[in-house]
């Protein structure tokens, strides 16, 4: 199995919090973002708990990614950004930000809609094996395209706006 490397820090101010979204706005010309809430039937979410929904996420979209090597489908590596709320509580507000290719291929696949149905649907299946009394609530999914002019990209307006409503501090991680 592929050993996980998660880097997270602390965003403790709104400035860093945008240089983090505009990073991954930056890696990715075709960045799909799923803004979702974690729940918990306890009065709080540990960060333990937390981890294992993310490694469990990695290793569900990475086994998504093996049938369409097979065909014949390229694959970009799994590389996913993530930010989620600090403070404690039985919800917990998350972003997860990846390439769309790993869900829906420019070349291969043209209805986006799958593969956000298909990311809730996977983001939801991890929750419940983490958290089996729990559930994850998918408040929106979006793309932004950095081919678009930012001008022009409403979506990328959407995602800072979502992003800079988390509650400070943030933490952030990139798991590959």
């Amino acid at each position: 199995m592929h050993q996980l490397i998660t880097t997270e820090m602390f965003l403790p101010e709104p400035g860093a919090l945008r240089r983090f979204v505009q990073q991954a706005v930056d890696h990715w010309p075709r960045l799909l973002v799923i803004h979702f809430t974690l729940h918990s039937g306890t009065e709080n979410i540990p960060k333990q708990q937390i981890n294992a929904f993310y490694e469990a996420v990695y290793h569900r979209i990475h086994d998504h990614t093996i049938p369409r090597c097979n065909v014949g489908q390229p694959s970009p590596p799994v590389l996913l950004r993530w930010l989620w709320e600090k403070q404690g509580g039985a919800a917990v507000r998350c972003l997860l930000m990846m390439n769309q290719n790993l869900f829906c291929h420019a070349c291969y696949e043209r209805r986006s809609g799958e593969g956000y149905a298909q990311l809730a649907d996977l983001l939801r299946s991890a929750w419940g094996t983490v958290c089996g009394e729990g559930q994850c609530e998918t408040d929106s999914c979006f793309q932004v395209e950095r081919t678009v002019t930012p001008a022009g990209d409403c979506r990328y307006e959407e995602l800072k706006m979502v992003a800079l409503s988390f509650i400070l501090p943030v933490v952030a991680g990139i798991t590959r």
